[in-house]
């Protein structure tokens, strides 16, 4: 999906619905889910920041826009 969507769409209507979805989980598994979806994003940035680099272009994914928000990514 990142590479089908515009990062601002990825994150707001993709990755921060399932943030808070997944921090709002009480069932059985849900610290695991977390952490998945946490090394997901980190890989998703790793992937983005070799593309980068090789492109010579400057990388852009995670943006922190408020500090209050307790699902931004």
């Amino acid at each position: 999906m990142a590479t089908d969507y515009c990062t601002d769409d990825f994150v707001n209507r993709c990755l921060r619905p399932l943030n808070l979805w997944l921090r709002s989980d009480a069932s059985e598994g849900a610290t695991e889910r977390q952490g998945r979806f946490h090394a997901a994003v980190l890989a998703q940035w790793s992937l983005m920041a070799s593309a980068s680099a090789r492109r010579a272009a400057i990388p852009l994914f995670l943006e922190a826009v408020s500090v209050t928000d307790s699902t931004e990514i």
